[in-house]
């Protein structure tokens, strides 16, 4: 239920009086942690969209198209579908994060006025490395699975390679959407 995680600190405190009056200080600190989540499974492949002009749609579900009216198991003109989405691996992030920390300063106090002072320079760095593993890049799932046939070549390809204005279909819910109304790149790229 709840990720790994490893976690290490280490924090080196110091000061050392050289006169009654004044000392020297130090604060240093390293932190790393690393964790790794599972984002679950990928519930986006349910009611994928197949247009009737798809080269892989399948013979057997020709049938259930009515291109001129989009009834049945349709949207305008195509089906939607449901793939299991077990080919696709874990859906893991793996995240680490380093902190580091140094102060350093001089701090005492004027005995004649009884006034305290203390002048530090602190420095810090904080690093996050975020690694997603099988995750879906949407613009380019839903602009390869949009298959047409090239009329120059005869081979299947991306619609949005012959008409990069395309739109492709992505679920009846539309909770997916592209900037500009089309894929922002090829599906081949």
């Amino acid at each position: 239920m709840l990720p790994q995680y490893e976690r290490y600190s280490i924090n080196v405190n110091g000061h050392y009086t050289f006169d009654p009056r004044a000392e020297v200080f130090w604060e240093t600190k390293y932190v790393y942690g690393e964790w790794e989540s599972d984002g679950g499974g990928f519930n986006f492949t349910d009611l994928l969209y197949g247009a009737p002009d798809n080269p892989f749609l399948p013979e057997a579900l020709r049938p259930f198209i009515d291109e001129a009216n989009g009834v049945g198991f349709v949207g305008p003109g195509g089906l939607y579908m449901s793939r299991d989405s077990d080919d696709w691996g874990d859906n893991t992030t793996t995240t680490e994060r380093e902190t580091y920390r140094l102060v350093g300063g001089l701090r005492g106090a004027f005995e004649e006025t009884g006034i305290d002072y203390e002048i530090s320079a602190n420095y810090g760095k904080f690093n996050r490395n975020v690694i997603d593993r099988n995750d879906m890049i949407a613009d380019r799932f839903f602009a390869a699975i949009d298959a047409v046939t090239d009329p120059a070549t005869g081979e299947a390809v991306c619609r949005s390679d012959l008409d990069p204005t395309a739109y492709p279909r992505t679920t009846p819910f539309d909770i997916f959407s592209f900037v500009g109304g089309g894929v922002r790149s090829s599906c081949v790229h």
